[in-house]
């Protein structure tokens, strides 16, 4: 999916980003929030990538976007939190993010984002 398909057919999401928090005087201290909009690609899993889930999390709502944006996943081990993702009003986590730049040969710069609704009981 390259970078014009995404402007061309992609819609406009909100994209809620915290900056790295850090401890303050002892105590974890969150970091600010930013609220932007960016162009994505949003689709539904496959019935087969839908299957490739952890058996607990398959019946959580997920999509997966497709953008010119790199997004953030929280790692093991630290306290900064995922990407969150506002599409049609429900709100999703970022789990994974793949770089698809260097898997093409034109240098494209696109990532797949798979999220998964926030709140397993309104999706």
């Amino acid at each position: 999916m390259s970078a014009s398909l995404i402007a061309r057919f992609g819609r406009s999401v909100t994209l809620k980003s915290y900056a790295a928090g850090s401890y303050v005087n002892g105590f974890w201290v969150e970091g600010a929030l930013t609220t932007s909009t960016i162009t994505a690609s949003v689709q539904p899993l496959t019935p087969r990538e839908t299957l490739l889930l952890p058996e607990g999390d398959r019946q959580r709502e997920w999509l997966k976007l497709y953008s010119t944006y790199q997004f953030k996943v929280q790692k093991d081990g630290t306290m900064n939190q995922s990407d969150r993702i506002v599409v049609d009003g429900k709100e999703y986590f970022v789990m994974k993010c793949t770089d698809f730049t260097s898997h093409n040969s034109l240098g494209i710069k696109y990532y797949r984002a798979d999220i998964c609704s926030v709140n397993p009981a309104n999706s």
